[in-house]
């Protein structure tokens, strides 16, 4: 997802990114259609596309699950990963053995 711009007044900070025609990833696993093989394939290489960018960046997601994955358009395998509310650089020892995320999608 790209990140167009960042503002900031007294009391705010406005974040403006990409708009996203597409649904989360959780709505097409739900869906009574299932992906092919091949449109699998996509999805899971453009997430771990995003993911090398971040790890490149040294940023931690920190809450990386279903409804935090969208596409680009309608009917797309073209995935971004989303949501960086609870995301924190690498570097930042202390945040790195912190529980924090969607409880059910907590590592043990």
């Amino acid at each position: 997802m790209r990140l167009e711009g960042v503002y900031e007044t007294d009391n705010s900070i406005y974040v403006i990114v990409e708009y996203l025609e597409g649904v989360q990833l959780n709505e097409v696993l739900k869906a009574q259609k299932p992906l092919s093989e091949e449109e699998k394939c996509e999805v899971i290489k453009n997430i771990l596309k995003g993911l090398e960018y971040l790890g490149d960046h040294r940023i931690i997601h920190r809450d990386l699950k279903p409804e935090n994955i969208m596409f680009r358009k309608q009917n797309s395998t073209d995935a971004v990963i989303c949501d960086f509310g609870l995301a924190t650089h690498a570097d930042a020892d202390k945040y790195l053995f912190v529980r924090c995320g969607t409880p059910g999608f907590v590592a043990p």
